[in-house]
């Protein structure tokens, strides 16, 4: 396995901050909040249609599925990836929607994904409840 230490970047403040409020908001399942910070961070434009914007928000609340979950999330047994990449291939549908969010959010993204692939490939069960302080 290589880890890349050296994929490391400077975000801006303010995806920083919206990264922060919409797990936060994804925790508490609060979707206003969510698609608020979704807003914030740029993944959409002012003018998204309801039925996209509700797959979105729908996608990051199951992605951030671990936060909320009592005692150890069991990464190598869940089914979470591939919900999460079936419910995104579904996006492909509205594709007239769907506008790249800024680069740092994107890098963000990424990382988040590449992190839950190898707890699975490790097959760790890790508790991230005490993540949470951190988003308040």
């Amino acid at each position: 396995m290589l880890l890349d230490f050296g994929a490391t970047r400077i975000v801006s403040d303010a995806v920083s901050v919206g990264y922060k409020n919409l797990l936060q908001a994804a925790t508490e399942q609060n979707r206003e909040a969510v698609k608020q910070a979704a807003c914030d961070i740029g993944y959409f434009d002012t003018d998204i249609a309801p039925e996209y914007c509700n797959a979105v928000i729908e996608l990051f609340l199951l992605a951030t599925t671990p936060l909320r979950c009592d005692g150890p999330f069991d990464f190598a047994n869940s089914q979470l990836s591939k919900e999460i990449s079936e419910k995104g291939l579904a996006l492909n549908s509205h594709s007239n929607e769907w506008h790249t969010p800024p680069v740092d959010a994107l890098f963000i993204h990424r990382k988040l994904a590449g992190l839950y692939l190898i707890a699975a490939k490790l097959q760790a069960k890790v508790d991230l409840s005490p993540l949470q302080k951190y988003l308040t």
